[in-house]
């Protein structure tokens, strides 16, 4: 139960920072879109400055906001397949895709029609954002996997 538990803190870090990447490249691109100089050094100090700024100087912090639905859906999926003896990567790559899919297009609502992570605001970003849900989900249900091979 343990390492249940650590792999779903570290799944959802994962994640969050996958998101912060996805959310500062859509800025940066956008930025050089308007023939503002970007170099590496400029990338690295925004993503850490990102990375910190979204997780501990906002409001509602980052990885908080993410790891509410990705720890429900993983978790979730966890006692179906434990249920339904699946013993399967890809319900957990569906269920860390679809808690993503989920907070990109419901929280706007509840938040009047508001975007607080702002590489979500396109179609493009809301699929992007999906995908980093997806690499947690794997990353997730491989470790599980893993974890139920060694033991037997």
């Amino acid at each position: 139960m343990v390492k249940t538990f650590f792999d779903l803190l570290l799944t959802a870090i994962v994640v969050t920072i996958l998101v912060v990447v996805v959310s500062t490249s859509s800025n940066l691109l956008w930025l050089n879109s308007m023939n503002m100089p970007i170099d590496f050094s400029l990338v690295t100090s925004t993503f850490l400055k990102d990375v910190v700024g979204m997780n501990f100087n906002s409001q509602i912090p980052l990885y908080l906001l993410i790891s509410i639905p990705l720890i429900l859906f993983l978790f979730s999926t966890k006692l179906i397949s434990k249920r339904f003896l699946l013993n399967r990567v890809f319900p957990y790559v569906l269920a860390g895709g679809l808690s993503m899919l989920f907070l990109m297009i419901l929280l706007p609502f509840a938040l009047d029609n508001l975007e607080p992570i702002s590489g979500s605001r396109t179609n493009i970003g809301k699929l992007c954002m999906t995908i980093c849900g997806c690499l947690g989900g794997y990353l997730y249900g491989f470790r599980q996997i893993r974890k139920d091979d060694n033991e037997i």
